[in-house]
This record gives structure tokens, C-alpha cells and sequence, in this order.
């Protein structure tokens, strides 16, 4: 009777335990959100105020709450106790985080709400339904039944009339998907690195090619390679607006030999095709005419559709020499000759 009794208590004080420890833990995390999103003792400024809550790229050039998080993950809550914050410890990160007072206490509880925000981030997605298609599928339905039983008469004209709406739906579905294959205007996809073409083409006047210096040589322009930044940032390892954070990801990509997996922006239609050389090199275009005025943004998004529609209301207003005659023909017209030029 004394082993029964004994093993019930302890698989109870086993079960108490769990339990005591989850709220202990999500105790934890609350308080870690509380002093991460409140205000330091003068109510000037907070975490939050900073480091945004939202995991998309607002481009403030502050790491995100969740970078954060990936950053510090295998670091002790008396590591971050005895330096803070490790980003590089660039100048910056430390003028702006000299006046802010955190207790040791309050930086074990904002640890743990950072280490959550890092096990949420892996769980996966899920992707809601069409709600809206979904309702009004039901209430076409629903309204056919209804126009059926009330005027049995016309119930074969009412079906018809369905299914011909129903066709004329899904053809002009399907002709708007076919017209819009590989377009993607004003398409912005977040990098995996915040970096600036206002900064470095804009304010510090580097010109387009210096980096994609394939541009007027070959086809594509290329997406620069490391060794391209380092040509500048082997020297300058700190930023004015982002300390070194973001450049830290650089070279802790060169440290590990795994390359940045940049997101392609700019992308035709697998059917066309695209000579950079043609358009730079030969025809001497500036690379506004397609890309916009990347100088004045920090991150780049696609501000043309780049249809065939754009591509000839270009042409038509180009002229080349005709290579026989030396002729000045338009471009257009000489396209209109052979799908070749554009096409595979």
C-alpha cells in the first residue's frame, strides 16, 4: 500500500512539475513581452520602438524582434546580461543603447520571449481558404435551387443560363491567368540582407555597373558576388544608419561559405527572351528606362510589367541602322518580321 501511495504521489508531483514549469514558462514570456514592449523609466523609448514586433522588412534598418531572436538563440541569458547586445558591437549599437537602462532580471525575461518568437517562426504556415469564392459559390447554389422550385416552368432555360454564366466565368478567368504568365509589377520581395541602392547609388553616386558589371558585356546583368561587396566593405565594416548589423550577415556568410541567397526581382516569361548587352552595350540605354529610379529606393521592386505590350511601345519610338543599307529603320517594324528576335 506504501509503493502504490508513494508512486501516485510522485507521478502526481512528476505531472505538478510540468505544469508549474509551463506556467512558469509562459509567465516568462509575458513579462519578456511587457518590458519589450514598454517604455524605459524616462517613457521616451522602448524595444519595440525599434526592433518591430512584425517579421516583414519595414526597411527602418533596425533588426527585427525575430532577427533578434535568430541572433541571440544560442547565447546564455548571462551572456546578453554582460554585453546586452551582440550585432558586430558597431559604434552605433552602442551610442544607442548607452542611455537604456535594463535590469539583469528583465533581460533573462525579454531572452525568453525572443527564444518564443524563434519556435513560432519554424511552425509551419497555414494557408486560409477563399472564403470569399467559397461564399458566394454557395449562394449561386443556393439561389438555383431557389429559382428551380419557384419557376419549375423555365427550369431548363434557368440551367442553361447557369451554365453559360458558369462558362463565360471560367473563360474569363482563365483568359486574365494566360494574359498576366510571368508578369509581376511592382513585385518587392524582402532580401535576405537590407541593402540600399538609394544608399549606394543614390547618396554614394555608384554607378549601375560597377556591380553588375556583366551588363552591357552579356545577356543577363548578374546579381553581384560577394567579392564585389567586399571590394569597398573589406574596409568599411559599419554603416551610418545600420551600424553592423546587416553587414555582419555578409560576413558571417563569407566565414561560413554559404553564398546569400538573394531573391530575384526582375524575371520575364520563360517564352521571351532579353539581351542585356544589346540594350546597354549597344544601344546604350540607361538602365532607368526598365528599373526605374532605383537612386531613391532602398529596396528594389519591379515598377515595370515588362508585357510585350511595354516592350513594343519602346520600339516603337527606336531607330537602328539597317546593316545593308545603313538606313535608319525602326526597330519595330524590323521586329515585327521575325518572332525570332524576342521569342524562343
Amino acid at each position: 500500500m506504501d509503493i502504490r501511495r508513494s508512486s501516485a504521489i510522485t507521478i502526481l508531483l512528476f505531472f505538478f512539475n510540468i505544469i508549474n514549469a509551463n506556467i512558469i514558462y509562459k509567465n516568462s514570456i509575458r513579462l519578456g513581452y511587457q518590458y519589450f514592449t514598454q517604455t524605459d523609466s524616462s517613457g521616451a523609448i522602448s524595444c519595440a520602438g525599434c526592433h518591430s514586433l512584425k517579421n516583414t522588412d519595414t526597411f527602418t534598418f533596425y533588426p527585427t524582434a525575430l532577427e533578434l531572436s535568430l541572433k541571440i538563440k544560442d547565447y546564455s541569458p548571462e551572456y546578453l546580461i554582460e554585453r546586452t547586445i551582440d550585432a558586430y558591437f558597431s559604434d552605433l549599437v552602442m551610442d544607442s543603447h548607452d542611455s537604456i537602462a535594463v535590469c539583469d532580471s528583465q533581460l533573462i525575461y525579454i531572452k525568453a520571449y525572443l527564444s518564443s518568437l524563434v519556435k513560432n517562426s519554424n511552425k509551419p504556415k497555414k494557408y486560409l481558404p477563399d472564403y470569399a469564392s467559397i461564399t458566394i459559390s454557395l449562394i449561386s447554389i443556393v439561389m438555383l435551387i431557389i429559382a428551380i422550385n419557384y419557376f419549375k416552368k423555365y427550369k431548363k432555360a434557368i440551367l442553361s443560363m447557369y451554365a453559360l454564366i458558369i462558362i463565360i466565368w471560367i473563360i474569363t478567368g482563365l483568359t486574365s491567368k494566360i494574359n498576366n504568365i510571368g508578369l509581376q509589377e511592382s513585385y518587392e520581395p524582402i532580401q535576405p540582407i537590407k541593402f540600399s541602392h538609394k544608399t549606394h547609388a543614390g547618396d554614394n553616386n555608384i554607378t549601375c555597373q560597377y556591380c553588375h558589371y556583366h551588363a552591357s558585356k552579356a545577356k543577363t546583368a548578374g546579381i553581384p558576388s560577394i567579392e564585389v561587396c567586399m571590394s569597398c566593405h573589406l574596409i568599411i565594416r559599419e554603416s551610418k544608419i545600420s551600424g553592423a548589423f546587416e553587414l555582419s550577415k555578409m560576413y558571417k556568410s563569407i566565414e561560413n561559405k554559404v553564398p546569400i541567397e538573394w531573391i530575384r526581382v526582375y524575371k520575364l516569361p520563360a517564352h521571351a527572351k532579353f539581351n542585356h548587352q544589346v540594350h546597354v552595350g549597344t544601344a546604350k540605354l540607361d538602365c532607368s528606362e526598365c528599373h526605374g529610379k532605383v537612386e531613391k529606393e532602398h529596396r528594389i521592386r519591379q515598377v515595370n510589367d515588362l508585357s510585350m505590350q511595354w516592350c513594343n511601345d519602346c520600339h516603337k519610338k527606336s531607330y537602328s541602322a539597317d546593316l545593308n543599307t545603313n538606313a535608319s529603320i525602326n526597330v519595330f517594324e524590323n521586329m515585327k518580321q521575325n518572332c525570332n528576335t524576342c521569342h524562343y
